[in-house]
């Protein structure tokens, strides 16, 4: 019994990591799309953020777990919510 707990936390585990990954993947990209929409660099969301540009080239590496409160300075920085689909 024992054993088949710990496997099925495993495969738990497993799926919570594609899962964040996919996450991360598709958050990145919606933060790119918006910085290419409104004409932004990497160098401008730093700034708006105050943060390092390292560091959000980390963010848009796509494998960055992100805080909500990050997720909501890159939204007002861009003036969306990056969590929404666009609307068009």
């Amino acid at each position: 019994m024992a054993k088949q707990m710990t496997q099925e936390m495993a495969r738990i585990n497993v799926m919570q990591e594609e899962l964040m990954h996919k996450m991360s993947k598709k958050i990145a990209h919606r933060i790119e799309q918006c910085l290419f929409e409104r004409g932004m660099t990497h160098k401008d969301l730093a700034a708006a953020v105050h943060h390092s540009q390292g560091e959000v080239s980390r963010w848009l590496h796509g494998t960055h777990n992100f805080t909500l409160s990050t997720l909501a300075q890159i939204s007002i920085a861009l003036n969306t919510n990056i969590l929404e689909d666009q609307v068009k």
